[in-house]
């Protein structure tokens, strides 16, 4: 953990005398300061499970040593910065406003979504660009509770159990339309066969809350869930996710039909792969019968270590780095379209610059960021001069049908006295 700087003095923020200052800086709007780099970013407080935390501010996090918890991937190679201050707001006091490109409130009759466009697996209606997707609000989500950070002390230790929790931390103090998050989202907890009862009469007590009362709106839930099938039914098909064995989803065929088109490759490859998870995000409405019913679907495909994903040579090279022993960061891709290339992993440990892994050649497309109008991923001006800090980090290219190149050697931090 780096030193963090509040007022004059350093303090621990897991200590309960620096619970207390942190509370009074709270309160007084006062931020902290990161020792990690000669940068000295700023940081921010936010009240997570009654407990005060600190925080990188928003679009900081290259400012930080790669060694660094906050660290984190800039415009060029993520596709956070384009939605910060606008999907993403960060106010004074650490909260976090979220504008979403769905809804979370049903009112009249459920419209089916209209078909994407052509080309695009996408199971979802394409919102404004500066909203966040279904599938890239849990790119926020997965990033906000760090899972896409990886560092060899955490092999064996990353169980859906702590990804629940990491997870339920990370959507603690987020809003959208006023309407607290965390009382939308519902996360399986682990299942244990002793416990069944209880876990159903929990999972009972969430739906309930989300039923619709005479002359409201009806309310819209979020699941993430590890996707474990789904079944023709009578009308329509039942879909079920890992640690729910007592609740089913409804879902219509139609959906059903994008589902798989859309996912079609992943559902494939995890019959062959048995570590791979396919993590679902959702939107659902219980229906007046009690039962829900899902609405939209995005799915986020992960290693064994809950690591994300974009295709079958990501897994590959996710052994290959692990296996030799390596921290990284997984940049993640948000609301930008595939023709934009981006690192596969940065190298944390290797220097104080990242060092980009990519499986393709970022070279190889010139016009690479040139997208349609109606898909506006070409880089803001930031985001240009972002690009420019992040070009001249280290890069490492690995051809496909080729060898693995050597990996640059660790670079060893030296401990303060």
């Amino acid at each position: 953990m780096p030193e963090i700087l509040l007022g004059r003095d350093i303090i621990d923020p897991n200590e309960e005398d620096s619970q207390l200052r942190l509370a009074a800086a709270y309160k007084a709007k006062v931020r902290a300061t990161c020792l990690c780099s000669p940068n000295k970013p700023e940081l921010y407080i936010a009240l997570v499970n009654q407990r005060f935390v600190v925080k990188r501010m928003p679009g900081t996090g290259a400012e930080h040593a790669t060694h660094c918890p906050t660290f984190d991937a800039p415009e060029g190679v993520s596709g956070l910065g384009p939605l910060l201050g606008s999907a993403i707001s960060v106010e004074e006091d650490g909260h976090v406003d979220l504008k979403l490109g769905f809804a979370l409130t049903l009112k009249g009759k459920r419209a089916v979504p209209p078909a994407p466009p052509n080309g695009d697996k996408s199971p979802e209606a394409t919102p404004p660009a500066r909203k966040l997707t279904l599938t890239s609000l849990l790119h926020y989500l997965w990033s906000e509770a760090e899972l896409t950070r990886w560092s060899p002390g955490m092999a064996g230790k990353r169980g859906w159990g702590l990804v629940r929790h990491l997870l339920l931390e990370a959507a603690s103090g987020k809003t959208t339309k006023s309407l607290n998050l965390a009382d939308r989202l519902f996360i399986p907890e682990p299942f244990f066969k002793e416990k069944a009862n209880d876990i159903a009469r929990r999972h009972e007590e969430a739906f309930h809350r989300l039923k619709v009362a005479d002359g409201t709106p009806q309310p819209v839930g979020l699941i993430i869930a590890e996707y474990k099938g789904h079944e023709k039914g009578r009308v329509g098909f039942r879909f079920t996710f890992k640690h729910m064995p007592d609740a089913p989803f409804y879902a219509e065929a139609d959906l059903t039909a994008r589902f798989e088109r859309a996912f079609e490759d992943w559902l494939r490859f995890s019959d062959v792969t048995p570590n791979l998870h396919l993590v679902t995000i959702a939107t659902f409405a219980i229906t007046r019968a009690g039962y829900p019913s899902l609405l939209e679907i995005g799915m986020l495909p992960t290693s064994d270590q809950w690591i994300p994903i974009e295709t079958k040579r990501d897994m590959t090279l996710l052994q290959h780095v692990t296996t030799a022993r390596r921290r990284f960061l997984k940049p993640m891709r948000f609301n930008l379209g595939r023709s934009v290339i981006l690192p596969s992993l940065l190298l944390t440990d290797a220097g104080p610059d990242p060092v980009r892994l990519y499986l393709d050649d970022p070279n190889c497309e010139a016009d690479r960021h040139e997208e349609s109008a109606d898909q506006p991923n070409a880089p803001t001006a930031p985001a240009k001069q972002s690009m420019e800090i992040t070009d001249k980090w280290p890069l490492w290219l690995w051809s496909e049908a080729t060898d693995p190149p050597d990996l640059p050697p660790v670079h060893r931090i030296p401990h303060s006295t």
